[in-house]
């Protein structure tokens, strides 16, 4: 069942990347009012699926907010990445965070897994790497710290079902809340101009953007974290690679070729039980 639930988190994701995709091609600009939208329909479909019948522990509060500071700055650094260091490098360097949930996972609670999983996650992550480092003039320092973000927010919802007993839906609605307020502060401090039409649009990606996390979290309570993480970003790059080739007709180099067989032949290890 562990692994029904980590599909639909990954179909989301692709889901959100596809919209993502959409966006960018029908001209829109103002990406942080877009994301402000994004939070609050994903906050209050949250809290609608939990019958708005939601109390928080102070624990809980601390570990949310800390997780919809970290979700808001992944963003904002990624972004800096882009124009810095390029898209490829950029995404790579994202999706290869998940090691820091991993290897968090491993130390703090104990979750080993067997030697074929661990040459899995060294497959999927050097495809990762093959996809991306395609510039030798990179700046580091980026990258290093979205690395730290992005497998910091990933983390969050690991911690919060280890360390809380209150239920999934508590740290999702008071997740994308923080993040929404600080987003809110975020575009107040730049003086961005609020566009309604990115906002509305914010709202379709709001509920699949919930969802991916909803059911990764179902997912998390059903499997080892080592194996979950590495699925999710695998497969959210395989697919959403297939769907870039065939529904919006963009074409795959042999660099990407060769990335998706070693994500397949990751996949594949992970799966290996011993």
């Amino acid at each position: 069942m562990g692994y029904f639930y980590l599909y639909l988190s990954i179909f989301s994701s692709v889901l959100i990347a596809n919209l993502l995709k959409y966006y960018e091609k029908s001209g829109y600009s103002s990406s942080k009012t877009l994301f402000l939208g994004n939070y609050l329909i994903a906050c209050v479909f949250s809290a609608g699926m939990s019958g708005f019948k939601i109390q928080p522990t102070g624990l809980d509060l601390l570990i949310t907010s800390a997780s919809g500071l970290f979700f808001l700055a992944g963003f904002i650094i990624f972004i800096i990445n882009i124009r810095e260091n390029g898209m490829a490098i950029s995404t790579s360097t994202f999706r290869v965070s998940y090691i820091i949930p991993v290897a968090l996972s491993v130390i703090l609670f104990k979750e080993n897994i067997n030697i074929f999983n661990y040459s899995g996650i060294t497959a999927i992550v050097i495809s990762f790497l093959i996809l991306g480092i395609r510039n030798k003039n990179i700046k580091l320092f980026y990258l290093l710290f979205l690395f730290v973000i992005a497998g910091t927010a990933d983390f969050c919802p690991k911690l919060f079902l280890f360390a809380s007993k209150s239920n999934s839906g508590v740290f999702l609605t008071f997740t994308y809340l923080f993040a929404f307020i600080f987003n809110l502060i975020f575009i107040i401090v730049s003086k961005e101009k609020f566009s309604l039409k990115p906002f509305l649009f914010g709202f379709s990606i709001g509920i699949p953007n919930m969802l991916t996390t909803f059911f990764f979290m179902k997912s998390l309570n059903l499997m080892k974290a080592p194996i979950a993480y590495p699925l999710l970003a695998s497969n959210v790059v395989l697919f959403t690679l297939i769907t870039d080739k065939y529904l919006w007709k963009s074409a795959i180099s042999k660099r990407a070729f060769f990335s998706i067989i070693l994500v397949i032949v990751g996949i594949l290890l992970l799966y290996i039980k011993i």
